[in-house]
């Protein structure tokens, strides 16, 4: 994982639980989030510009929050449930940048 560029606290990019930002409180954040290779759980997890790249992704249909996320050459693990499904359109079918959310 690496990060690039500085944003102000309010646009930074983020990668952990939904509402536990846990750089809130410093100054500045980083414009990128950049994962590259290996897994992740999108179950719980809240996602700000972020960019996967070769990362198998994981998606059993529980709350998820994700916004200007990039998925490059990823594969996809997803329940057949129906924010699985709908995650799974939203994929096929958005630009190059993806922004979604779940409750569940």
């Amino acid at each position: 994982m690496h990060v690039s560029g500085y944003s102000p606290p309010d646009s930074e990019a983020l990668l952990d639980d939904i509402g536990q930002n846990k750089n809130r409180e410093l100054p500045q954040g980083r414009s990128y989030i950049y994962l590259k290779g290996g897994a992740i759980l999108l179950d719980g997890s809240e996602l700000r510009h972020v960019v996967l790249n070769d990362v198998t992704v994981y998606y059993e249909g529980h709350s998820v929050i994700m916004t200007n996320v990039y998925f490059i050459n990823c594969k996809f693990v997803i329940s057949a449930n129906s924010n699985g499904q709908d995650l799974a359109k939203s994929v096929l079918t958005s630009g190059p940048a993806l922004s979604f959310a779940a409750v569940g």
